[in-house]
């Protein structure tokens, strides 16, 4: 058994961040590796934020992964976006779909990124691994409902855990305690030689 945690670093060729779109091919990498190697029975994955994307996005490639852990996870980049426009006052909100727009073409040209595809709203409605949802009440970056619409379209076995505190705030100790009776659940008990 293995579990990988996945807080969102980047693609492999380090030049742009994909958040989440391309760092699926990096995991996939990771796991053709280990069931290679023999290294995990079954796997499991926990990612925070743009690591829990990815581990949303895997999921539908993948479905023999045993559990996912979904921590602050967006559940489109583009929704993200207006938000995070609308709430600091960057823009008024006739200027956003443009602006986005805009930058959608941008970001295309120069890292070869769709960020129309940081959508995993779209990959959760046919994804039935086992998953974990975990999200702070107050988080002014990611807000609360992107995991509550995500949860709500999500196929698979599912819990959400909501607590106090925002984005970078500590996760309490009942949050830790639920992953590591989710990941034994779906992982199995260690036995000797795991």
């Amino acid at each position: 058994m293995f579990a990988l945690d996945f807080a969102g670093s980047g693609n492999s060729d380090g030049e742009h961040v994909t958040l989440g779109v391309d760092e699926v091919d990096d995991v996939e990498v990771v796991v053709a590796w280990l069931r290679e190697k023999k290294k995990a029975s079954h796997i499991g994955m926990w990612g925070r934020s743009m690591g829990a994307v990815v581990c949303l996005l895997y999921g539908k490639r993948d479905p023999t992964i045993a559990g996912i852990v979904l921590d602050s996870p967006f559940a489109s980049l583009v929704s993200l976006m207006e938000e995070l426009a609308a709430s600091h006052k960057l823009l008024t909100g006739f200027l956003t779909k443009p602006l986005i727009s805009i930058l959608r073409r941008s970001i295309r040209k120069r890292a070869n990124f769709d960020i129309l595809k940081a959508n995993p709203l779209k990959a959760v409605s046919s994804s039935f691994i086992p998953a974990l949802f975990g999200h702070g009440k107050e988080d002014d970056f990611v807000a609360f409902k992107h995991s509550e619409r995500l949860y709500e379209a999500y196929a698979g076995d599912k819990n959400l855990i909501s607590f106090d505190g925002g984005y970078n705030s500590p996760r309490p100790d009942f949050f830790h305690t639920s992953v590591l009776i989710f990941f034994m659940n779906v992982l199995g008990p260690l036995s000797a030689g795991s």
